[in-house]
């Protein structure tokens, strides 16, 4: 006799990762033997994916100084267990941990900054979160370092010297230096006038 086609459709938007079984009746009249069919469908975990808190980290710092460490979090946003990987993009840049694995929790990564020796200005880095097949993220970091402006330094706090009446005193000497940053302008006096100093 002629046939009809039946369209099956699956609504599987709303099923967990897994097998799922089911099955189709197809019956006629009575007295017509039904006919089942077995269904099964398999809903695939979906791949890891990395998910970060933030993706760009921002802090300033007077030169000479080391910044306040940072944090941001790292989590699997997809399916089974996520191992990722952290680069730092910089040598003045550090991550701890550098490594770990996540299956839906957020995983706390620290950053410190080793700024001690950075001149002033703008400086700009990235890390690389890495996990496998998942598609890499980034964090952008940039830190600014503050010119301190000049500071005046003295290579002694005092001076002390001691000859007999109407003997002349043997000369001392002293150290100054800008320990700051720009153009230092400095003049030196005494407030004796025994006491000169050039």
């Amino acid at each position: 006799g002629a046939s009809r086609r039946a369209t099956v459709r699956f609504s599987t938007g709303s099923l967990a990762a897994g097998s799922h079984t089911a099955s189709i009746t197809v019956s006629g009249d009575a007295g017509v033997a039904p006919v089942t069919i077995p269904v099964t469908v398999v809903v695939n975990e979906p791949a890891p994916e990395i998910a970060l808190s933030t993706t760009t980290l921002s802090t300033s710092v007077q030169r000479g100084d080391l910044a306040p460490p940072a944090s941001f979090t790292v989590r699997n946003a997809g399916g089974g267990t996520l191992a990722y990987s952290v680069a730092a993009g910089a040598g003045w840049l550090s991550v701890s941990p550098p490594s770990g694995t996540s299956t839906g929790e957020s995983d706390t990564i620290g950053v410190s900054f080793d700024t001690a020796g950075l001149p002033a200005g703008t400086h700009s880095a990235a890390l690389t979160v890495s996990g496998g097949a998942a598609a890499a993220k980034t964090v952008t970091v940039s830190v600014t370092v503050v010119s301190r402006g000049p500071a005046l330094e003295v290579s002694t706090s005092s001076l002390d010297a001691s000859g007999a009446p109407g003997q002349s005193v043997a000369g001392q000497s002293f150290t100054v230096r800008n320990a700051g940053d720009g153009n230092l302008v400095y003049g030196v006096v005494s407030d004796k006038t025994w006491l000169t100093v050039n």
